[in-house]
């Protein structure tokens, strides 16, 4: 359960880290919601993370932590891959 969180957070800053550099190079945020609720700063991010870990606890689903760390995953390679496009490593 411990490494579920630490992944989960982990991947999580790594998406809004890579979500701030492809921002600042002049990406747009695909996602509604998190363009809106401006997903990208790195304290409502966190928030945002905290509050999910500790739900997911509370009403006993830590373990669907493990299937967000997937989905996470995709997310980040998925960014790394954009990012890598966007600054013209793939030219």
């Amino acid at each position: 359960m411990i490494s579920n969180i630490i992944i989960f957070l982990g991947l999580n800053l790594a998406d809004a880290l890579l979500t701030t550099i492809a921002l600042s190079l002049g990406a747009w945020e695909g996602n509604i919601i998190a363009h809106y609720l401006r997903m990208d700063n790195l304290v409502i991010r966190g928030s945002a993370t905290l509050a999910i870990i500790i739900i997911l606890l509370l009403i006993k689903k830590g373990h669907l932590l493990g299937y967000l760390n997937i989905g996470f995953m995709l997310l980040v390679i998925w960014n790394i891959v954009a990012l890598t496009i966007q600054i013209g490593i793939f030219k």
